[in-house]
């Protein structure tokens, strides 16, 4: 097996086996059993391998390649596979097994000091507080009103009734928190702020920062539009309207408002200026410090760490001189998520909804890059649509079973907001330079008000969204499906261009 061919292995291998942990449960016995039958079959395939098309004459690509995944299957895959697959249920279980620190609390009025150990989630009506009580290491989530500002590394008082969160007919939520390290909650108690200067520095610090310059664009810009801009530049989504969130889920466009690989391809993109100033070494570090400040900032959800990962690996490759392969290294990223917090494979819509739309497009493109000289030049064109339309039907499965619903005009929405995001971005950067900043706002601010006029009139027809409820096994049918679709168009699209080549 290659390198490329081992870590791909090994990271959907992970990936299969904390899906399995998390669906069912899978006696100890029958996981150690699957290590020791991997590792004896991976032994004696090495030992000896015999090929048996070696000798056959195979012309056609891909009946040739399928030839050799047969024995190549048989004897390194299938067990290899396994092993990790075993690795990653025994991973997803040791993490289930954890026990809730707050069982004697439950149920019962208590009063402690703890942290608040990440930025206050502020909505309309409250704010949520995930605190970790002193001599614990689990969160609370604390429910509480409007009325007084709360802060990352706050020292507060809390006292008030604790309760266990409790799951839903159609959804885990204690099993949502739980990824969050959260397994109690508290609603409206009382709150008293002691001091501050907890937690760490570095995150305190540039949330700090976060809140002087969401207050600069608040000047500059008017309510609705600074809020949008921020959601673009950072993922903060909090101010952004209710009507105005709703045109952009309608339209298929919420991920311009969620931080992910597009925001952090762009921010890259625009560090790579820096090179040509400081030299590429510094350039590296440079990015790397920032693309981890960005990440402070934005929040570290598990989109923002698979894109900012797939972001540094890219910066590793170029400064190395490597090729960079994606799809290894999205394979990479989100296994190594998965083995540090397991419960993010199946509870975080957020991180599910970015692996598959980055999957999609990297292997629709690798398909659409093969079959370049049958669009001739129009494949620019058709390339800006593609791209769409894979990170489209790459997440539809998950869309359905999570949210019911699906945008008819999402391609179309796509084609026209998207473009303009990236500018966007640049002037509301520009926006915070002295003197000119003031003019970059203004000519931003119509951008951003002709992004939400075209969101608010495609989401208006009553056909732009349709309802279809699906079950999680029906989402797995619909992704064998589309693997099968694809490997399909591969193999027809192969054939085709091998009788062009040979007519040539």
């Amino acid at each position: 097996m290659s390198k490329s061919q081992i870590l791909v292995t090994a990271s959907l291998g992970v990936m299969a086996g904390v899906l399995l942990g998390s669906v069912t449960t899978v006696p100890f016995v029958l996981v150690a059993l699957a290590g020791v039958i991997s590792v004896s079959w991976l032994v004696l395939a090495s030992i000896k391998v015999q090929v048996p098309y070696a000798d056959q004459k195979i012309d056609h690509v891909a009946s040739k390649r399928f030839a050799h995944f047969l024995p190549y299957a048989s004897f390194v895959f299938l067990p290899w596979f396994m092993l990790v697959a075993s690795l990653g249920v025994w991973r997803m279980q040791k993490a289930l097994s954890v026990e809730n620190e707050f069982v004697s609390w439950i149920g019962e009025k208590q009063d402690f000091e703890a942290v608040i150990m990440s930025e206050p989630d502020v909505r309309q009506d409250k704010q949520l507080l995930a605190v970790v009580p002193r001599g614990h290491n689990q969160h609370i989530l604390v429910t509480t009103t409007l009325g007084k500002t709360y802060f990352y590394g706050d020292l507060v008082w809390v006292r008030g009734k604790v309760t266990e969160p409790k799951a839903f007919s159609d959804f885990d939520y204690p099993a949502y928190l739980a990824r969050f390290n959260t397994f109690a909650l508290m609603s409206y108690p009382k709150v008293i702020t002691l001091e501050g200067g907890h937690g760490n520095v570095l995150v305190r610090h540039m949330l700090q920062v976060k809140i002087l310059a969401s207050e600069k664009l608040l000047k500059l810009y008017k309510t609705d539009d600074a809020n949008l801009l921020l959601g673009i530049l950072i993922g903060a989504r909090r101010g952004i309207s209710k009507d105005v969130s709703g045109y952009f889920s309608r339209t298929g466009t919420s991920h311009i408002v969620a931080v992910s690989g597009f925001n952090i391809s762009i921010f890259i993109g625009m560090l790579g200026v820096v090179a040509y100033v400081v030299g590429r070494r510094w350039q590296l570090v440079l990015s790397f410090v920032l693309v981890v400040l960005f990440v402070v900032m934005a929040g570290p959800s598990s989109s923002v760490l698979r894109a900012a990962g797939m972001g540094m690996l890219v910066m590793l490759a170029t400064a190395s001189g490597r090729l960079y392969n994606p799809l290894p290294s999205l394979a990479f990223v989100c296994s190594l998520m998965v083995l540090v917090n397991p419960r993010i494979l199946y509870w975080d819509i957020g991180f599910q909804l970015s692996a598959t739309a980055t999957a999609g497009i990297v292997l629709g493109m690798s398909l659409l890059e093969q079959c370049k000289i049958l669009f001739g030049g129009w494949y620019k064109v058709v390339q800006l649509l593609a791209v769409t339309m894979f990170a489209i039907f790459a997440t539809l499965p998950l869309t359905l079973w999570h949210f019911g619903q699906a945008s008819v005009v999402a391609p179309l929405a796509n084609m026209i907001i998207v473009p303009p995001v990236p500018v966007t971005m640049l002037f509301g950067a520009l926006s915070f330079l002295p003197i000119l900043g003031s003019g970059f706002a203004f000519v931003n601010s119509l951008l951003l008000e002709t992004l939400v006029f075209f969101a608010r009139h495609l989401a208006e027809p009553t056909w732009a969204t349709f309802q279809i409820s699906i079950s999680a096994l029906d989402a797995l049918g619909l992704y064998i499906l589309l693997f099968c679709g694809y490997m399909s168009l591969t193999v027809l699209a192969s054939k085709y261009l091998a009788k062009l080549g040979e007519k040539k």
